[in-house]
């Protein structure tokens, strides 16, 4: 009996699944049947508006106008599309072709380079937008130089008469291989030469300087720090900071941190690492420290900014140390310290 009970039930198992399969094979028939109907729907529909369309333009001519001067009007449309999008590329491939991306040199290639032809004094003159004061000089222009030497060496001054002559860098020319082009450089810049010139492929041209038959380091002012990061000169004087960009003075102090207090001569100070600090003295105080002293009243402030080269800008001015009047000379000597870095 017990037998005869699962056989019965095997069996009821099994007619319930051929049912289920008759079922999801009714379903998917009918879901055929369905689409079939549809697209012929829609292939009757597609043919009955060629069919209205086509006698529309052989049976009325008002029709047959209004539809050529439409597709007229559409043709021109799509074709000034075209026309703009083609110009906007022919553009961009003539910026690509014109002006050069920064330099980075990705193969040097061999050192037999003969650079007789263009050994010489190269410069150019940058007129600034906005006099710079620098302690006790005025600069309203500055040079920048390079001078090749027959043994392959080439050196990039900075000149003004307020500062005089600075060398920028100083490297040896070779072959570069650059994106399949290859170019007289350094490891800085590649360059190409010209009659008389020669251009920096990410800058500017440079031509030979007659005015100038020898060049020597020169330093007129030496409370003047001077830093060359990038293209960006940086310049920090007894009592402020400029960061010069071409003929654009770019940064400087605020005149709210400006004073001569204290009795110091110069007040700002800079590293190699381009971390800039400088003193303010509270209502232009003439004295730099007190012994003795019981007051809490203010007597100066220490800020920080820095340059940061990946941005290629001055970030924001930081407070770093506060004193008053009962601080101390000794405090103060450790001050100094720490403010020329």
């Amino acid at each position: 009996m017990k037998s005869k009970r699962i056989e019965n039930h095997k069996q009821k198992i099994r007619q319930k699944k051929k049912e289920i399969k008759e079922k999801l094979k009714q379903i998917k028939d009918e879901r055929k049947e369905k689409y079939l109907l549809e697209r012929q729907e829609r292939k009757e529909r597609t043919k009955k508006l060629v069919h209205d369309f086509t006698q529309n333009l052989l049976n009325n001519r008002k029709y047959f106008i209004s539809f050529l001067i439409t597709f007229t009007f559409i043709g021109l449309l799509f074709y000034k599309k075209v026309s703009l999008e083609v110009d906007k590329v022919r553009i961009a491939n003539d910026i690509e072709e014109n002006v050069a991306e920064p330099t980075p040199v990705v193969e040097k290639l061999s050192d037999d380079l003969d650079v007789s032809n263009y050994v010489g004094i190269y410069s150019r003159t940058i007129n600034l937008q906005e006099e710079a004061k620098l302690n006790t000089c005025t600069m309203t222009s500055y040079k920048l130089i390079y001078k090749i030497e027959s043994n392959k060496k080439i050196t990039k001054y900075f000149q003004s008469d307020c500062l005089g002559t600075i060398e920028m860098y100083s490297s040896t020319l070779s072959y570069y291989n650059n994106g399949g082009a290859r170019y007289i450089g350094t490891e800085v810049n590649n360059f190409i030469f010209g009659t008389n010139s020669m251009k920096e492929v990410d800058g500017e041209t440079y031509k030979i300087d007659e005015g100038i038959n020898k060049i020597s380091e020169r330093l007129i002012d030496k409370n003047i720090e001077i830093y060359f990061p990038d293209n960006t000169i940086i310049l920090v004087t007894n009592d402020n900071i400029l960061s010069i960009k071409e003929s654009l003075i770019s940064f400087r102090i605020p005149e709210d941190y400006n004073n001569n207090g204290g009795g110091l001569t110069k007040r700002f100070y800079g590293n190699k690492n381009y971390t800039f600090r400088f003193i303010v003295y509270n209502n232009n105080e003439n004295i730099s420290c007190y012994d003795n002293e019981e007051s809490e009243d203010l007597l100066y402030t220490i800020y920080q900014v820095t340059y940061n080269k990946d941005d290629k800008e001055f970030g924001s001015i930081k407070q770093i140390v506060t004193r008053t009047k009962n601080a101390g000379c000794n405090i103060y000597k450790e001050d100094l310290e720490t403010l020329k870095g």
